[in-house]
């Protein structure tokens, strides 16, 4: 994006605003953010040092279980990326009733869509995996789905939840489809 794609505006907002607004409204607490000194600036939001330096998605997941792990403020992490600005409230606490009902032996909720892909993100983990995490990384791993291994059961989600935007021409398509009466928080689901 060409610059801190947290901050990217998507319909007026940041990025990382429509996660936030997400998170939230699912509960979800302390939010803090990984790397990226400029999200500091947005009032409310806590921003966690990464801990590994350009590292890939999966440094920032073992980043934030550290973080939660180091502070014993939560049993369970709810992990988003700032780019999927079409994540819903409703997804995320699917997600972490999944990971309750699951009992010990999963690790880790990630969403699998109706055509049988299983994404990363968002993910719901256990700050018992720490870790585990911090050595998968350590070890080389870049890549966010290099987490199944450590154990997660998947969830089926709607497709249009885990929207995220890479490009510029991603976020005009996206703006395009809301519109200008949409914004963080709004149901999303008939765009798509």
């Amino acid at each position: 994006m060409g610059s801190d794609k947290a901050l990217v505006e998507v319909a007026g907002q940041p990025m990382i605003r429509w996660v936030v607004q997400a998170l939230m409204g699912a509960g979800v607490e302390p939010i803090v953010a990984v790397g990226g000194s400029g999200l500091s600036l947005l009032e409310g939001l806590g921003v966690v040092p990464d801990l590994f330096d350009r590292a890939g998605p999966l440094a920032g997941i073992a980043t934030a279980l550290a973080w939660v792990a180091e502070h014993d403020c939560a049993d369970h992490v709810v992990i988003a990326a700032c780019d999927q600005v079409a994540l819903r409230a409703e997804t995320v606490s699917v997600m972490v009733e999944s990971l309750s009902a699951a009992g010990d032996a999963a690790k880790g909720v990630v969403p699998v869509t109706p055509d049988g892909r299983i994404h990363p993100l968002p993910a719901v983990w256990r700050t018992s995996v720490a870790d585990a995490m911090v050595e998968l990384v350590r070890g080389g791993a870049r890549r966010a789905d290099s987490s199944f291994s450590l154990g997660v059961v998947a969830v089926e989600v709607g497709a249009e939840s885990l929207v995220d935007l890479d490009t510029p021409d991603e976020v005009a398509r996206f703006e395009k489809l809301l519109g200008r009466n949409l914004g963080p928080g709004d149901d999303l689901r008939p765009l798509f």
